[in-house]
């Protein structure tokens, strides 16, 4: 036997059919035949090749199970290339796509991924509350599929850290993402039951952060870019992916239009810091996925779940989606040309020493670019009561001239009141309240002296 991939069958007649062709193509093999299988688990084809040929010839016989290409250092800091494991990309021969999925820890990457390739046992799933998957996985044995273009070629799966883990920094969580974006020829996000506001602002957030890494990595002494142009900026389509999703969606929306709509509303609110989804990715569609099962046994811990435990729906939508990856499915390219394994070994070498040599560093985290808005709209306001105090008094004066004394005593007693509030807003900040402090003094001192300078001419006129 050469390959030892299990198939799932929904039906009994499904399952009789492609039992008899796996004994024909077994009796071939014996034979000494060559052999092309083809099946279509899930709605996607793959195919097989199969040739009585040496154990050196087909070197991921031996990895059909996840293997950890990318770990974490030690301090969960930076990250690390497993040398010994990514000798399997580098074997892969012909054109490679990659199916990478990111999201949150606990939001059922793994299970995903491991429905998709159609395997029950697959990437790790834990029932407990600590985050299973470290670093960056893939699937040992790349499988081999047809394109409806009739392209042959290898595809991996890629499984993820889950971001906003425990005593796991923000900037770790860009990094997993930048690699795993610029890597996959096709990019899962993966979330839960719904998309909400916050979810959308931190996926943004890390896109955005992306593009500069992106940048800054290609303008780096990177051994992949034999030349100074090629497509490492360019984003690879997003399909995100809702499981567990139970819910209507308005007016009949399909789940891509009901994402563009939150993407398009989160947009006009934020026309400040406007950054869309829409324009970062080469694509942007939703897919939802139904609950996989209904025993709580099973869905505390779904790595027990076997094809007959799945519910309906979810088995229905779940070959949705992979028909739906099988019709997008793009090798990843360089230049707009195919890339081999070892070329993707190398762009996986050169996004990693980017990742931990600070190209992350100088982009704004969620907390600081939080702070940064918060410590100039809280100097701006304070500037606002001062200006009203000040406002105010020239009112009571019918906008006429002021005695000096009575003026200053107002400056003296408004600035007081807006250096107050300010501390009371940037409480427990003290590098923002240093930076607001120094702000609001030259906006309060210029402010004073134009007001004073006009109402010195005002008493000179009567």
């Amino acid at each position: 036997m050469c390959w030892q991939q299990k198939f799932r069958c929904y039906d009994s007649h499904q399952c009789h059919e492609r039992s008899e062709r796996m004994r024909a193509i077994w009796a071939m093999r014996a034979a000494g035949l060559k052999c092309v299988a083809l099946f279509a688990p899930f709605a996607l084809v793959l195919v097989f090749l199969c040739s009585p040929v040496t154990a050196s010839l087909q070197p991921f016989t031996s990895n059909d199970a996840p293997i950890q290409i990318v770990k974490p250092s030690d301090d969960h800091k930076k990250l690390i290339v497993d040398e010994e494991n990514i000798k399997a990309i580098s074997q892969i021969k012909g054109p490679v796509a990659v199916i990478g999925v990111v999201g949150k820890f606990h939001s059922g990457k793994s299970f995903l991924m491991n429905q998709l390739m159609g395997k029950t046992k697959g990437f790790g799933i834990g029932p407990s509350v600590r985050p299973e998957t470290m670093g960056i996985w893939m699937w040992g044995e790349p499988l081999k599929v047809k394109l409806p273009s009739g392209q042959q070629l290898s595809l991996i799966f890629l499984d993820t850290e889950g971001f906003a883990a425990t005593n796991v920094s923000e900037n770790y969580d860009a990094k997993i993402f930048a690699i795993a974006t610029l890597i996959s020829s096709h990019l899962i996000y993966n979330s839960v039951k719904i998309i909400d506001q916050a979810e959308i602002d931190y996926l943004e957030l890390l896109a955005r952060r992306t593009q500069l890494f992106a940048l800054k990595s290609q303008l780096s002494k990177a051994k992949w870019n034999g030349d100074y142009l090629h497509d490492l900026l360019s984003f690879p389509p997003l399909l995100w992916v809702v499981q567990d999703f139970v819910q209507t969606t308005v007016d009949n929306e399909t789940p891509t239009q009901w994402l563009h709509r939150l993407m398009e509303a989160h947009s006009r609110e934020s026309e400040e810091y406007k950054i869309s989804l829409l324009d970062v990715f080469k694509s942007l569609e939703c897919h939802t996925l139904f609950i996989p099962a209904v025993r709580r046994t099973l869905l505390t811990d779904l790595s027990q779940a076997s094809e007959e435990d799945l519910t309906a729906e979810y088995i229905e939508e779940r070959n949705a989606l992979s028909k739906k990856l099988h019709e997008v499915l793009v090798p990843k390219t360089k230049n707009g040309k195919p890339i081999t394994g070892a070329e993707l070994n190398g762009l996986l070498r050169v996004l990693v020493d980017a990742a931990n040599d600070g190209s992350l560093a100088d982009v704004p985290s969620r907390w600081s670019a939080f702070v940064d808005r918060l410590m100039n709209s809280a100097a701006e306001d304070c500037a606002q009561i001062y200006i009203s105090e000040m406002n105010a008094l020239q009112e009571k004066h019918n906008n006429g001239p002021i005695k000096d004394d009575i003026f200053v005593a107002r400056h003296t007693e408004a600035e007081k009141m807006s250096f107050t509030l300010l501390k009371q807003l940037l409480h427990g900040l003290p590098d923002a309240l240093d930076t607001a402090n120094n702000q609001l003094t030259k906006t309060l001192d210029n402010e004073f002296a134009l007001r004073r300078e006009m109402n010195f001419k005002k008493v000179k006129l009567f």
